[in-house]
């Protein structure tokens, strides 16, 4: 069975959705940001010993295209 993630949740729904699988496979609870001031952190998590988890969701129609072009930025100012 194929899921289209795409058409089935807007931005902010999607984001949701990954935090919400990774706070119950992990156990944590991620703390979450307001859109447009988490500087494109979506999650975090940070345990009493100072261990971090960042987490970032991204819903991309063409996952493929946004990883290569991402791949050409980064060996343009690498």
């Amino acid at each position: 069975m194929s899921y289209d993630f795409y058409h089935a949740f807007s931005p902010t729904e999607f984001q949701n959705f990954a935090r919400d699988i990774i706070q119950i496979k992990e156990h944590i609870i991620l703390e979450s940001f307001a859109e447009g001031r988490d500087m494109g952190i979506d999650g975090r998590y940070v345990a009493k010993d100072g261990y971090t988890i960042i987490f970032q969701a991204k819903k991309k129609k063409c996952w493929r295209q946004y990883h290569e072009d991402n791949a050409h930025r980064e060996n343009k100012t690498g």
